[in-house]
């Protein structure tokens, strides 16, 4: 009861973890006295609940030192209920189940580790589903056999195995849903509704069809959205599901190229900012700050996404101060650099959108020398160093210095080039798909800006051409500049980058039409 009330209803995060301290300690001296009565029903019962609440309760280096002699311990106890349908049997299953399955979803694993912690989560979901007499657990199983078929799924590499995967997976999310409807709240409401929107945002994931992905991805918001309403698993549930809303609705945006679906994306992540600062949770305030800052980007508020990745600094300092698992404190201080980063990065683009070049080469460098530091993300570093010629070149450009900007614009062509290169490198090494997905997306961009850069130079050589009296060849340039940037712009997605490169698309048009005109007054007074 105590682990049960700090973990469900205490705010202070120092508090919740005294309560949950005299819990584990009570329960451990509970074990003791079992084993001394030789109890394997309630050895079962204790061992269940003191990893339970421990991985719940965010107690890493205490599960890591116990976890897998107590799941040896708890399989082989649970042998001498087999073939009876008693709750000791269920729980000699499910915990095992429970642990492999949530152990599958952690990205500090190798990507062999998470299959196999996969595929003993659904042996063990499977057990555990043929014993259980009390009927609001049979939810739990099937949403393990989701959630480890989602990853299996995730981390196939055939396709047909990927889709076998997918089609159990979905398959199990909806037996899961019709346990749900039995039932008008709780947790085996809940577990229904997580595990169709696991399933929904796993089949939009693997989807090469971009309108089944759409079709999918509302189906997930649908799902994440009533489980909003029975998010029983914690005192931060409701804010973790508000969370996966604002991330589904900003995938939806991403891939339909709606606005809307952007600014209730942004809604939700805003709503999670104000309730995590009001309730003490700095942390999911943080990554909610971030998730904001990378809609901003996208529409193209620099300025107020840079001002998002500021406070996230700020949030994930102050999370810090409650995070006790080492490799996690690790990971959240790299976070914060990485956001310092992108801050000085979002500052760049809004000194380059009012074509403040100094300013923005400045900032692109700072956000470098931090790019290089940090293992998870060094790979970045190419690619922003490239921005700080670009930056150079359009300097040079704005100062009507053609000749140098044609050179910088070339070597900055070049610099992208390498960018490439380096990113196919980390791509090959990355063993997450979403890093992979991430990085080749880059890659995508990086082709983009040496295109751009091939086009600036040739408006740079029209600009030279037309001051020298060769009209007719400067209108020509400007045409060739017209066409790749036209090129260029009709394939990006982003409006707000679109919108960019269709400006200098009309402008060097423009451009075209005004030395056409200029050679036919030269010919008709000469």
């Amino acid at each position: 009861m105590y682990c049960a009330f700090g973990f469900q209803f205490v705010e202070d995060e120092r508090e919740q973890r005294a309560y949950l301290d005299k819990g584990l300690g009570l329960m451990e001296k509970a074990l003791v006295f079992a084993r001394k009565a030789k109890d394997k029903s309630l050895i079962i019962f204790c061992l269940f609940w003191l990893d339970w609440w421990a991985l719940f309760g965010g107690r890493f280096e205490y599960v890591q030192k116990r976890i897998f002699d107590d799941l040896d311990e708890v399989v082989e106890l649970g042998k001498i209920y087999i073939g009876l349908n008693v709750v000791w049997r269920f729980h000699a299953n499910f915990l095992p189940a429970f642990y492999y399955g949530n152990f599958a979803q952690m990205s500090f694993f190798t990507p062999d580790q998470r299959k196999f912690y996969a595929e003993k989560a659904v042996e063990h979901a499977k057990e555990s589903l043929k014993t259980s007499s009390f009927p609001p657990y049979i939810a739990w199983p099937y949403q393990m056999l989701t959630w480890s078929h989602s990853q299996l799924a995730a981390l196939a590499t055939a396709k047909d195995e990927r889709d076998e995967h997918a089609q159990k997976m979905l398959q199990y999310a909806k037996e899961a849903e019709k346990v749900a409807e039995k039932f008008e709240g709780g947790f085996p409401r809940a577990a229904g509704y997580s595990s169709l929107y696991r399933a929904y945002k796993t089949l939009a994931d693997i989807s090469d069809n971009e309108e089944e992905r759409i079709k999918m991805l509302a189906a997930a918001i649908d799902a994440q959205k009533k489980y909003i309403g029975h998010a029983v698993e914690s005192r931060t549930g409701i804010i973790a599901a508000q969370m996966r809303v604002g991330v589904l609705y900003e995938e939806l945006g991403i891939t339909t190229g709606e606005t809307d679906s952007l600014m209730k994306a942004r809604e939700s992540f805003l709503d999670v900012i104000k309730e995590s600062l009001e309730r003490g949770y700095p942390f999911y305030a943080a990554a909610a700050h971030i998730s904001a800052a990378h809609i901003e980007d996208r529409l193209g508020n620099h300025t107020a996404s840079a001002e998002h990745y500021e406070k996230a600094i700020d949030t994930y300092e102050e999370s810090l101060k409650t995070i006790e698992y080492k490799p996690l404190k690790d990971r959240v201080k790299e976070k914060i650099d990485y956001a310092r980063a992108w801050n000085l990065i979002e500052r760049a683009k809004a000194y380059h959108k009012r074509e403040d070049h100094i300013q923005a080469k400045e900032n692109y460098e700072k956000a470098c020398e931090i790019l290089k530091q940090l293992p998870s993300f060094n790979y970045e570093a190419p690619y922003y160093s490239a921005w700080v010629l670009q930056e150079e070149a359009e300097q040079l450009s704005k100062q009507e210095r053609h000749e140098e900007a044609i050179e910088k614009y070339e070597t900055t062509r070049k610099s992208f080039d390498n960018t490439i290169k380096t990113l196919e490198n980390a791509s090959k090494q990355a063993t997450e798909k979403r890093e992979r997905e991430r990085i080749e997306k880059l890659e995508k961009v990086a082709r983009v800006r040496m295109s751009y850069c091939s086009a600036r130079a040739n408006i740079e050589r029209a600009r030279i051409l037309g001051k020298q009296g060769e009209h007719l060849e400067a209108a020509e340039r400007f045409a060739s500049a017209a066409s790749q940037f036209r090129e260029v712009f009709t394939t990006i997605k982003v409006e707000r980058e679109c919108g960019e490169l269709e400006a200098v698309y009309n402008l060097c048009r423009a451009w075209e039409s005004m030395e056409l005109a200029d050679r036919s007054i030269a010919l008709c007074t000469g």
